[in-house]
């Protein structure tokens, strides 16, 4: 159960950043192409709750999935990539909105693009080593 709702909050987070990054940057707005998508605040509005059920889920993927796997030394190259890239995430996304420098903002918004876009990627690799493991 625990992994389906991985895969239904991932996949949300995953897609509602791809639409807003295709709403902001893939879709002419106005006149000269300047200005906000009409839609653009409503899928960032989704995107931060799916952001907010991925942080519950990875507080508890700490305390049982990683702290299990950990202990019996299972899967870790892919795991700590995944934790990294979470870690990550979380941090340039916090950045997005509390760093108070245009460059460090600018900077954050680039790799936090870059890393939710590959999270999927990391996702697989980590299942399907585990996967392997198990057969």
């Amino acid at each position: 159960m625990h992994e389906r709702i991985l895969y239904w909050i991932k996949s949300g987070v995953y897609a509602s950043g791809i639409v807003w990054m295709a709403l902001h940057y893939g879709f002419a707005r106005g006149a000269a192409g300047q200005g906000v998508h009409r839609w653009e605040p409503t899928v960032m509005e989704i995107h931060g709750a799916f952001a907010m059920a991925a942080l519950m889920l990875l507080g508890s993927l700490v305390s049982t999935h990683v702290a299990r796997a950990w202990r019996a030394r299972l899967n870790l190259a892919s795991g700590i990539s995944a934790g990294a890239a979470s870690a990550l995430l979380v941090l340039t996304g916090y950045l997005l909105y509390y760093a108070g420098n245009d460059s460090v903002r600018a900077a954050s918004s680039v790799m936090h693009m870059v890393l939710g876009a590959l999270g999927p990627l990391v996702l697989v690799w980590h299942v399907r080593a585990a996967r392997r493991l198990r057969s």
